[in-house]
């Protein structure tokens, strides 16, 4: 199989272990545009969760290379993989960044530790992505289900939301074909080394060579017809679709992306939201931070300033649903302003479900692995002025948010949602469930 051109890029891939050890498969890799500073690294302290205060123990290996796919099998070795990778524009030539899963049934612990999965790939060459918010992984903890077709991963087809599959299957089926390939070639009598691929004796090579050019040529007529027929029948099947998807939709709400396209009204052209849109391609998405149910958090760069970068995981993002309660949370964060409530940059997208919310980065990380950290290395957890001095500030932001006409009641106020500068300075985020 002919795998899709990309544009060539110096790309980074972080590769994350458990352990103080980098042994076996990696059970995530982030992979991110490496520019001109990648610089290879084995088994060293995530840089990440050291600043975080993360309790947990893990290691990175960071390799820079063009050519992810190749990176990617010699991390994960015999290991089954699946990769997801998004692109910065429609035909899925630019890549931008991605992200490598270990595929198993045994329940694996994300990265930031706010989410856990189970990666299976199934013997008919489709997978299963479960997301879960416990790290037992069982059933009542399900949050999500993302199923990857057939079609998605061998082929690896350019979903309409910019983004492609790969997995280790694709290793799988060029080993067995080579295999198949040496046992014919080693029980053929001849092979001809001037002609282009074709296997002949000696013997037929003069009697048939007419014969094969004619074929060849009618082959190639007939593989250019059918393609035209296929093109054209999916073409007129995708119309009728399309057509039949907005009729439903203006008689049941239906939610979907494609009701979107077909004229249903969304956050998307509020005034506020237009104002505060940013130019995507202005907008660099970098690392991995922390994974929740419904959403990831990059750092990332915007006009030569880190930033924090959110965005709906690849199971929510077709789902219109989830991009307006998105942009609901955006819109509310934009017209929030005091010094104790994160700061909001602004939104970008090429398509809705390629939707980036902007913040400013706090280098601090956040309050719940503060306490991780202190209660990992036994710090003291008394009444100090750095507990009080973060409490008052939640307590100006939440008094802020209070004082708003109508009021805004937060509703998930807890020490994942407090994140901190170096300084100890608080500020209140993540206002997906809140209430005017």
């Amino acid at each position: 199989m002919v795998l899709p051109v990309l544009v060539p890029m110096n790309l980074s891939l972080t590769a994350h272990y458990r352990g103080d050890t980098c042994t076996g498969a990696p059970y995530f890799v982030n992979i991110a545009n490496g520019g001109d500073i990648c610089s290879n690294k084995t088994c060293v302290m995530d840089p990440n969760l050291a600043s975080s205060g993360s309790g947990e123990v893990d290691r990175v290996s960071i390799v820079c290379s063009p050519d992810f796919l190749k990176a990617m099998k010699e991390l994960f070795g015999r290991a089954d993989y699946l990769v997801w990778v998004s692109f910065m524009d429609s035909n899925c030539t630019y890549l931008d960044f991605g992200s490598g899963y270990s595929a198993t049934t045994d329940c694996v612990g994300a990265y930031g530790e706010s989410g856990y999965y189970k990666n299976l790939l199934h013997n008919n060459e489709t997978a299963t992505i479960e997301s879960y918010n416990s790290s037992a992984c069982s059933s009542n903890s399900l949050t999500s289900t993302e199923y990857v077709n057939r079609s998605s991963l061998v082929n690896h087809t350019c979903e309409s939301n910019g983004y492609r599959w790969y997995s280790s299957l694709e290793e799988a089926v060029a080993e067995s074909s080579a295999s198949s390939n040496e046992s014919s070639a080693s029980g053929s009598s001849h092979i001809d080394a001037s002609s282009s691929g074709s296997i002949l004796t000696a013997s037929d090579t003069s009697g048939n060579s007419s014969g094969t050019v004619v074929g060849v040529i009618v082959g190639i007529i007939i593989a250019i017809a059918a393609i035209v027929a296929i093109v054209f029948v999916r073409r007129r099947n995708k119309e009728k679709y399309q057509n039949s998807q907005a009729g439903s939709t203006q008689a049941s709400g239906t939610s979907s992306l494609e009701a979107a396209a077909n004229g249903q009204r969304g956050l998307w052209d509020d005034d506020v939201i237009t104002a505060k849109r940013i130019p995507r391609d202005k907008l660099k998405v970098k690392k991995l931070l922390s994974r929740g149910a419904y959403g990831e958090v990059y750092s990332g760069v915007f006009n030569r300033q880190q930033v924090a970068v959110k965005m709906l995981t690849p199971a929510t993002r077709a789902s219109i649903q989830h991009v307006n309660a998105f942009l609901a949370e955006a819109k509310m964060t934009a017209m929030m302003d005091h010094p104790h409530v994160m700061s909001f940059v602004g939104v970008a997208w090429v398509s809705l479900s390629d939707l980036c919310v902007v913040f400013e980065f706090m280098d601090g990380g956040d309050l719940r692995s503060l306490l991780d950290k202190y209660l990992t290395s036994k710090h003291s957890l008394g009444f100090v002025r750095q507990k009080a001095t973060i409490a008052l500030h939640i307590c100006h932001a939440l008094t802020y948010l209070h004082s708003l006409a109508p009021p805004v009641i937060h509703r998930d106020l807890k020490s994942r949602n407090v994140l901190l500068s170096k300084a100890m300075g608080a500020k209140l985020t993540d206002f997906g469930i809140s209430r005017e």
